[in-house]
């Protein structure tokens, strides 16, 4: 049945596609994209070899386990394991598993809780989550899925919980439609909490009442790569010009990309010439020229993630890089488009506006693909022009003490 969903989504999609470009060559090229990439994560959905332990719901243990599906991409389960970590500081200790279609990516974000005890793909959600007290899906808002917990004898851990869970119950009636139709509702969630006065970061955090305790996150790193980096000249800054893979686009470039990157570089080597530009990204970034070091497809990670901590700052659109350098306060420059700043941007960034149009976040299901003005090209990052955009990063390197070569004295 879920096998003839998902068709019946992708059919949808592929159709949505072909009204908007008019080109069968493109609706061809996104069905193509996505079974190249879609079909691992499938197949390593079917054949997971790991399960969630069952427990006897009538007398087990009195730990209270919660079992966490993590929707979205890197930046969202970020998000989601800051939430995790300020529930357990203000809840008390709770054993949990997190399902997520990216189960490495979720195992490797949460390897630093000891009170994690697995990690499975999403698929295997529904079948296991009434072996736990509680289930909870975690998105860009929270929806409790399963609560019991007759098992769990703590009274003050249950109190804490059923506070904790009202909250949310009371938030998720204020937007019923959104119960109906996830997609067109998202933006208005957003915006409602943006109104409350919370960002990404912290929203999950206003929804369940609970206190954050920052972004600083410890991640764990992989310093392999480092060889190839202190070879360069100087300090160096990251950019990052691509987006999450499991996202399927008809063209090369999203809509939130910043196509003008290789033109900031060029501004910015002839500005700071002891400054040397590492490129990373997936197989969604499209490689910049004058970079000093391009490892694009050459990292996990861990590795990239090592790479972005010890960069003076870090240049992308709005991503799950993004939320990455900010587990380290690595400052970094956005180029935002279709998403706001001011709900997505950190407090410790130059989070660079769009100078027309802009926020048009899941005004139609393939934002990401297509600009929903239909414009040839999304005008809220292509009319943003490389000089503005560089002197944003000037100024930002300015603040952490770094000279322009024009700005440096002549030895006498």
């Amino acid at each position: 049945m879920a096998l003839f969903s998902k068709i019946g989504k992708l059919q949808k999609q592929a159709i949505g596609v072909y009204r908007q470009n008019r080109s069968i060559s493109q609706t061809i090229r996104y069905l193509t994209r996505y079974v190249i990439r879609r079909a691992p994560i499938v197949a390593h959905r079917i054949f997971a070899t790991e399960r969630p332990s069952a427990r006897s719901r009538s007398g087990g243990g009195n730990d209270l386990r919660i079992a966490i599906l993590l929707l979205g991409g890197v930046g969202d389960h970020v998000v989601a394991a800051r939430f995790v970590r300020d529930l357990l500081a203000a809840s008390g200790p709770f054993k949990f598993d997190t399902f997520s279609a990216t189960r490495d990516v979720a195992k490797w974000i949460f390897k630093s809780f000891e009170n994690a005890s697995g990690g499975f793909y999403d698929t295997q959600f529904d079948g296991a989550k009434k072996n736990y007290d509680a289930a909870l899906i975690i998105s860009n808002f929270i929806d409790i899925s399963h609560y019991d917990l007759v098992n769990v004898q703590d009274e003050i851990t249950k109190a804490s919980f059923d506070k904790m869970f009202d909250q949310i119950v009371k938030f998720n009636e204020t937007i019923p439609l959104f119960q109906k139709n996830r997609l067109i509702m998202r933006t208005f969630v957003d915006n409602r909490l943006q109104f409350m006065g919370f960002r990404r970061s912290n929203a999950l955090h206003g929804i369940a009442g609970l206190q954050y305790s920052g972004d600083l996150f410890p991640l764990e790193l992989d310093n392999t790569l480092w060889g190839e980096v202190s070879g360069l000249k100087g300090p160096y800054i990251t950019v990052h010009n691509g987006f999450e893979f499991h996202n399927i686009t008809s063209s090369l470039r999203a809509t939130k990309c910043y196509p003008h990157f290789d033109r900031v570089v060029s501004i910015l080597k002839h500005r700071f010439n002891k400054l040397s530009v590492v490129q990373i990204g997936t197989k969604t970034s499209i490689p910049i020229p004058n970079v000093d070091l391009n490892l694009v497809s050459k990292t996990t990670l861990p590795q990239a993630s090592a790479i972005i901590k010890d960069a003076i700052c870090h240049l992308d659109n709005e991503s799950g890089m993004v939320h990455i350098a900010s587990c380290f306060s690595t400052p970094c420059c956005v180029v935002f488009g279709p998403t706001p700043p001011d709900y997505f941007g950190y407090d410790g960034n130059i989070n660079i506006r769009p100078q027309r149009c802009g926020g048009c976040w899941w005004i139609t299901d393939n934002w990401m693909d297509r600009c929903p003005r239909n414009f040839d090209e999304p005008i809220c990052t292509y009319s943003l022009s490389p000089e503005d955009v560089a002197e944003a990063v000037t100024t930002l390197l300015h603040k952490k003490g770094f000279v322009s070569s024009s700005e440096m004295k002549p030895h006498l």
